[in-house]
């Protein structure tokens, strides 16, 4: 069951930014995409990037700039990190968005596990994605302050705030919220919010 072209509109109007059963992503994300393409410089956020291909995969289609190549971008993870673990689960391949007329975008990663940080820093170095998005080591919830969290092995995305189901070393990480971010980085609208910290509420506070 795929939604309609009326549901689609309706999802986006609504800026669930990922959060929809709807089985058809490319569409209802092409909704989106439509109604930003006034916006002259699109802000994409990531918080829990994890490896960070979803969000080079975001730079690309909210800038319509092939420079950001996900293919490059696993190429590098895969080259400076040879024991990278896999996806706990399969990722359903999204495809790519129409592309449209490039533009300039701010993007800021948001990842606050120490391995997969490092990284994150790595390959946007090497790649010159530094120039076009900000990438944060710091945890994000309701409150801010500093809290234990798991530094898994290099590549594991299922762990969170709440989340040890591999019992990893705890570290103290800086914890923020989206607001302060907002407020911290001048930002007047978010274009793309993906939000994965398995389960944790950290939008309680998200009132600018």
């Amino acid at each position: 069951m795929r939604c309609t072209e009326s549901q689609i509109n309706k999802i986006a109007a609504s800026k669930p930014h990922r959060n929809s059963n709807c089985p058809n992503t490319i569409a209802w994300m092409s909704s989106l995409l439509r109604q930003s393409l006034k916006v002259q410089s699109p802000t994409v956020i990531s918080v829990g990037c994890n490896k960070g291909d979803d969000f080079v995969s975001d730079l690309r289609d909210w800038s319509s700039n092939k420079f950001f190549s996900v293919e490059q971008y696993n190429m590098c993870l895969k080259s400076e990190f040879p024991r990278l673990r896999t996806r706990a689960c399969a990722a359903t391949p999204r495809g790519q968005l129409a592309m449209g007329d490039p533009r300039s975008v701010n993007g800021i990663c948001i990842e606050p596990m120490p391995s997969n940080f490092k990284m994150l820093q790595r390959c946007f170095s090497k790649l010159g994605y530094l120039h076009h998005a900000t990438l944060k080591q710091v945890a994000v919830s309701s409150s801010p302050g500093t809290a234990p969290f798991p530094d898994g092995v290099n590549g594991v995305e299922n762990l969170g705030l709440d989340v040890n189901g591999a019992a990893a070393p705890l570290v103290e990480v800086n914890v923020t919220t989206i607001d302060h971010i907002v407020a911290k980085q001048d930002i007047k609208s978010i274009d793309v919010l993906s939000i994965d910290t398995e389960g944790h509420a950290c939008i309680t506070t998200c009132r600018r």
